[in-house]
Order: structure tokens, then C-alpha cells, then sequence
């Protein structure tokens, strides 16, 4: 009996042990999110500086309901308006919605999964909910307050929706349940043009739950009219951009499908990343790894191979999945297929909708804007997978390999982000001065597109024109109402400017926790705006005017 006993005990201490291991990694994913999503730029960068310039120069209820680009986003649009109106664009209003839409997406998914019996796969299901969710490859996401507010506002709906046809477990929905979800793909379908595929999966969740002619007859009526409603408010803008190459299309989707297997190695694909490793012997790895895969298929962001045969896998494993379903599947089931079918169903938009964009930038098919769809599709996938999973003993540990296996890609992922904040940040102050050197990186934001936009902002005093220290540019300062910073190592080079007249671009280092400071002449006029730059070390920033023959100052405000 012993004998028996030992083995038993062992087994359950390694399953509470997985268990543990799960759950700390499911947390630890959350709280990097949440972390990556408070430290976004209070600043605007790119979308973000068109959405201000319509805003502040429009009427209110036009911008709100306007098409960007083909992009319908009402409530996103609304929120990114009070925050306008109310806390001159502050971009904290998103941020915080963000944050509370993700969570509510987190919460609805857990309260659709939480139904598996079995603790083991019940924990393993939500870690890859959340490694969907919540991975660090979804930074350019995660990390730009108007790109949260947006993206997880149709997530949020899409699961909610899923939810709620499949309230009733494996029985058909009801009349109501089905109006509900339908009106959550609305305003999936009005909050970004990817929402429009939640009909996708409410089609498909419908099907497979063998629902009446009603339910299929109300969703496929609530889609006619919603796909009318936006071309009639695209003025026809839409139908006119699409072009089919169904050969083509299909080539896009599937490599568009292996974006989060780029991110999660990218590293070891791209020699120019490797090159960045920080210790010696793993960068020699990396570097010989991405030199090995550069020869074989090509750019990693252009390569066909291996990525089309990552993207016939994942389609031959839905394919499969939804095959059995259809002989019956529990609710954590149907949530899993209909997020792997919503995001699937967005790759087809995105094939199909930019085909021509894409031969002209073919570089961006693997775009980061693109992977908190699809990781969408692996993680719904797995979740439908393991809702059914045969022996739950294993497909734990598979999780758990594959969460700490994406560890260290959370690492270069975070640092990517700082990278963009640092852009976004530089940018602000730059614009905020109004010296704007054509050789300053700007990141993805359009230089045309921001010297068209920045007039309106500065009129509605918005984002960085809110600053206190830029309604000092201009003026005298006085020691006396304000505290001097001790400065050393001035560095000045004098800039083009694409704003206007020549200026200056100031180094220096200096002994304060100040977000920004006040660069002043040897006249004792403000001139400029420095912050903390993490990338040389030391402080950036940049001055109206040539240089007045005089030292330059620094000054806090009190």
C-alpha cells in the first residue's frame, strides 16, 4: 500500500506546485501589463496627434461619430473627446480606461472559465487567457493610451458576447441572449473596424450551439445593417478600397498569423536586435541564430518560410477543434473558438482591406499593432483545447512551458516600449518648444501629419501646451519665484527646425527628479524645455533662437 501511497503523494504535490506556478505566472503577466499601461506617455504619438488636431478644431458630436481611415471608433472617440474638453489631453482618462477595460475583459473571460472542473486545466486556461491578453508582444497596444482604449473595448465586447450566447451551456440561446450579443457587436463593430468580426464568432458560436433560424436570422440581420450603417457613413469609402487576390489574401493571412512566434524569438531572427543582447555570451548565440535564420528565409519581417507553414498549422488546429465541437463543447469551449475565430476573421479583414498597403509596405504585415489580434487566435485556440483536454496531468506543464518561455521575450518587449515612450516623450517636449529637428526620430508618427495638426492643438492649449513650463517660453524668469537647477557639461548644437526658424538642441547633466525643466538665456527669458534622457543619460532638450553668447540656465518650477 506504500508503495502505492508515495507515487500518489509525489503527483499531488507536483499538480499543487503547477498549480502555484500557474497562478504566479498568470499574476506576474497581469501586473506587467498593468505596469506597461500606467507608464504610457502622457503625451500623444502617433494616431493620437491626428484624433487632437480633428478634436480641438471640430464640432464635438461630428468628431465623435467621424470615420478615420476607415476606422469607426464612437466611445473611444468619446472618452479621448472628455478628455480633451475636460483634462486638456492628458491622456490619464484613456490610460485609466484602459486599464479598467482590460481587467473587465480578464474578469469576463475567468467568469466563462472558472466553470472547468478540473483545477489543473481551469489554471492553465486562464494563464493562456492571459498570456493573450496580456503578453508583453502586445506592447505597442498596451504601452499608447489611445490604442488601449480602443482594443479592449472590443475584446471586452467580443468575449462578453461569446459569454452570452453560451449562457445556457450546451443549449441554444435565447431570443434575448442574442439580442444582447448582437448589440456588443455593434459596439464592438463602431469601436474599431476589427470589431466587425465578432459577428464571426457569434455566427459561428451560434452554429455550433445548433441555434434556432432566429438567432442566425437576428445576428445576420444586426451584421447587414451594421456593415450599411458604416459604408453609408464612409460614404462608400470602403467597398472602393477592397481589391481580391484570394491567393494573395490567403498568403498575407497565414504569415500574419505567426506575428506573436516572430516577437516571442525575435532576437535570435533579426541580426540587428541580436547585435543588442546585453551579455556576451548570449549575444554571440543570438547573433549567430539570427544570422543563421537571415540566410535561410530572408528579413524575418518579410520572410514567407517558416511563417506560412505556422499559419497552416494554426488553421488545420481550428479546423480540427471546431470539427469536434460541433459534436458539443462546454462554454469554456465555445469561448476559446469564438476568439480564435473573431481573430481570424480580423486577419481576413486586414488581408483583404490592405492588400495594396502591404505591397507597398510589405515590411508591415507583422506590424505590433496587429498581434493583440493575433494572439488572440493562439490563445483562444488553446483555451478551446484545453476546455476538453484528455489527460489534464500534461497540458498543465505544456502551459507552463510555453509562459516561461515567453519570459524573456517580455524583457526586449518592455524596452521596445520604453523605447517608443522615449520617442513620444521627446517629441512632446520638442513640439512643446517648437523646435522640431527633421532629424529628430519621431517614431510612427508622420511628420506632415503632425506640422498639420499642431496649430489646432496649440490653440485649444491641449497636451503639452497644458504644461505650466511651456506657458513660460517667452517670458522672463525670476530666481526669486523659481528654483534654479545647478547644471554641468552644456552641450548646445544649433538645429533645423521643421516649425520654423533655426534653434538649439541642449545636453547637459543635473542633480533633479523634476519631470521637466525650464531652459533659460543668459537675458533671462525661457527658451526651452529639457526632461531626463534615459537612453545617453543626462538631460535633453531644445531652445528657441541661436545661441545668445551667455550661459544657460535650468530652473524649476515650484
Amino acid at each position: 500500500m506504500s508503495g502505492i501511497d508515495v507515487p500518489r503523494t509525489r503527483t499531488g504535490i507536483a499538480i499543487r506546485a503547477a498549480l502555484a506556478a500557474s497562478w504566479g505566472l498568470a499574476i506576474l503577466y497581469v501586473a506587467v501589463a498593468l505596469a506597461a499601461m500606467w507608464h504610457a506617455p502622457r503625451v500623444p504619438y502617433a494616431d493620437g496627434w491626428g484624433f487632437l488636431g480633428h478634436f480641438a478644431s471640430k464640432p464635438v458630436v461630428r468628431e465623435i461619430l467621424r470615420e478615420d481611415n476607415g476606422h469607426h471608433e464612437v466611445l473611444p472617440h468619446a472618452v479621448r473627446m472628455f478628455e480633451l474638453r475636460v483634462f486638456d489631453a492628458q491622456q490619464w482618462l484613456q490610460v485609466g480606461v484602459g486599464i479598467g477595460l482590460l481587467l473587465a475583459t480578464l474578469a469576463c473571460v475567468w467568469s466563462v472559465l472558472r466553470v472547468i472542473s478540473a483545477p489543473d486545466r481551469r489554471a492553465a486556461a486562464m494563464l493562456v487567457a492571459v498570456l493573450g491578453l496580456c503578453w508583453l508582444g502586445n506592447i505597442r497596444t498596451l504601452g499608447h493610451a489611445n490604442e488601449t482604449v480602443h482594443a479592449y473595448l472590443v475584446t471586452l465586447c467580443v468575449t462578453l458576447g461569446i459569454a452570452m450566447l453560451g449562457s445556457r451551456g450546451g443549449e441554444p440561446p435565447s431570443v434575448r441572449a442574442t439580442a444582447t450579443a448582437a448589440l456588443l457587436g455593434v459596439i464592438a463593430a463602431f469601436s474599431f473596424s476589427s470589431g466587425l468580426a465578432a459577428f464571426v464568432a457569434l455566427l459561428v458560436v451560434a452554429l455550433l450551439l445548433r441555434a434556432r433560424a432566429i438567432v442566425h436570422l437576428v445576428l445576420g440581420l444586426t451584421l447587414a445593417g451594421t456593415i450599411i450603417l458604416r459604408r453609408w457613413s464612409n460614404a462608400g469609402i470602403e467597398t472602393a478600397m477592397l481589391q481580391f487576390a484570394p491567393l494573395s489574401q490567403l498568403d498575407l493571412l497565414l504569415r500574419w498569423l505567426a506575428g506573436p512566434l516572430v516577437y516571442a524569438i525575435w532576437p535570435v531572427t533579426d541580426p540587428a536586435l541580436a547585435a543588442h543582447v546585453p551579455t556576451t555570451p548570449l549575444r554571440t548565440l543570438a547573433e549567430w541564430m539570427a544570422r543563421t535564420w537571415h540566410e535561410a528565409f530572408g528579413p524575418v519581417m518579410l520572410a514567407r518560410w517558416p511563417h506560412l507553414l505556422v499559419g497552416v498549422l494554426g488553421i488545420c488546429w481550428l479546423a480540427s477543434v471546431t470539427w469536434r465541437a460541433r459534436l458539443g463543447t462546454s462554454r469554456p469551449g465555445m469561448l476559446g473558438l469564438g476568439m480564435a475565430w473573431f481573430a481570424l476573421a480580423v486577419g481576413g479583414m486586414v488581408a483583404v482591406g490592405r492588400l495594396h498597403y502591404f505591397d507597398l509596405h510589405p515590411d508591415q504585415l507583422l506590424a505590433q499593432r496587429y498581434l493583440v489580434w493575433s494572439s488572440l487566435f493562439w490563445a483562444g485556440l488553446a483555451i478551446a483545447t484545453l476546455a476538453n483536454a484528455p489527460r489534464p496531468r500534461n497540458v498543465i506543464l505544456v502551459v507552463l512551458v510555453i509562459a516561461a518561455g515567453l519570459l524573456p521575450s517580455q524583457f526586449w518587449m518592455w524596452r521596445h516600449g520604453e523605447s517608443m515612450r522615449e520617442v513620444a516623450n521627446t517629441t512632446s517636449v520638442a513640439v512643446a518648444v517648437g523646435v522640431v529637428d527633421p532629424t529628430l526620430e519621431l517614431g510612427e508618427t508622420a511628420p506632415s501629419e503632425l506640422i498639420h495638426v499642431l496649430p489646432a492643438i496649440q490653440g485649444a492649449g491641449a497636451a503639452m501646451f497644458a504644461w505650466p513650463e511651456t506657458a513660460l517660453l517667452g517670458s522672463s524668469i525670476y530666481s526669486s519665484r523659481r528654483h534654479s537647477v545647478p547644471i554641468a557639461g552644456v552641450s548646445i548644437d544649433p538645429v533645423m527646425n521643421l516649425l520654423g526658424p533655426p534653434g538649439r538642441r541642449v545636453r547637459f547633466h543635473a542633480a533633479s527628479d523634476e519631470a521637466r525643466l525650464v531652459l533659460v538665456d543668459a537675458d533671462g527669458v525661457a527658451r526651452g524645455i529639457a526632461i531626463p534622457d534615459p537612453e545617453a543619460g543626462g538631460w535633453l532638450g531644445w531652445m528657441r533662437g541661436a545661441e545668445q553668447g551667455g550661459p544657460v540656465r535650468a530652473f524649476s518650477l515650484r
